[in-house]
């Protein structure tokens, strides 16, 4: 078996100058694709805080605050699906007036969003 010869690849001596100056673009590169990333989070959490029941007087939820509230949100309408044990005339929509969205009303009172957010974001779910 004969060895093969190692190829010699031709390198383009670079100038400090060069080497630089592509850092900086490699930087101002990654740096343009995480604002990009940080837009489209930040687009996508505003979207679901106008999808969630809240009072329109309140300040911006945080993001965590969103975060909280769209699990504990999900997890009682799913268990308002769940629920067997509720009748169809006993669950309703409630508008208060006073509130920009409308509550569900229920003997448990799964979602308890009437112009109070507090509840329902250290509200922990049971596992």
């Amino acid at each position: 078996m004969v060895k093969r010869e190692k190829r010699k690849y031709r390198c383009r001596i670079r100038s400090p100058e060069t080497i630089m100056r592509s850092k900086k673009m490699r930087r101002n590169k990654a740096n343009a694709r995480e604002r990009k990333r940080m837009h489209n989070l930040n687009y996508a959490l505003d979207e679901l805080r106008r999808t969630l029941p809240h009072y329109t007087d309140e300040p911006k939820l945080t993001k965590i605050e969103t975060l909280r509230l769209a699990y504990n949100y999900i997890y009682s309408l799913a268990q308002m699906l769940n629920s067997s044990t509720g009748n169809a005339g006993e669950n309703y929509y409630n508008t208060d007036e006073s509130c920009d969205t409308a509550e569900y009303c229920n003997g448990d009172d799964l979602i308890s969003y009437s112009c109070q957010r507090s509840v329902t974001l250290e509200r922990q779910t049971p596992s």
